[in-house]
């Protein structure tokens, strides 16, 4: 088994890019799920699992301190999010995290 390592600035940066596109409901559905997903494969293909568990706990604090004029949809999504990156099928690479469809979603 190799091992990874990712820098705490690394953590940070790709923390504060999720949590800044999932705010923005108006790009939503292109940036920020092709970020997290881009994250997702590059965690599955070098076997860094933990980082899933991790960035899902990470998005559902980002939940919690939402401010009160986010977007209605962006905690569902959030939320929605962090429980697929603990899905056990997350652990696969042709695994894709696709947005919830809500009644706030008007063109996702």
């Amino acid at each position: 088994m190799r091992k990874v390592y990712i820098s705490e600035q690394g953590i940070i940066i790709i923390r504060l890019s999720l949590s800044v596109r999932g705010q923005q409901k108006d790009n939503y559905d292109c940036c920020y799920l092709q970020e997290l997903n881009r994250v997702h494969k590059a965690a599955v293909s070098s076997g860094f699992l933990t980082l899933l568990t991790g960035l899902s706990n990470i998005l559902e604090r980002e939940v919690t301190m939402l401010p009160p004029t986010a977007h209605p949809d962006a905690s569902i999504q959030l939320q929605h999010a962090a429980s697929l990156l603990r899905h056990k099928d997350a652990h696969y690479m042709d695994y894709i995290i696709q947005p919830l469809d809500t009644n706030y979603s008007d063109n996702i």
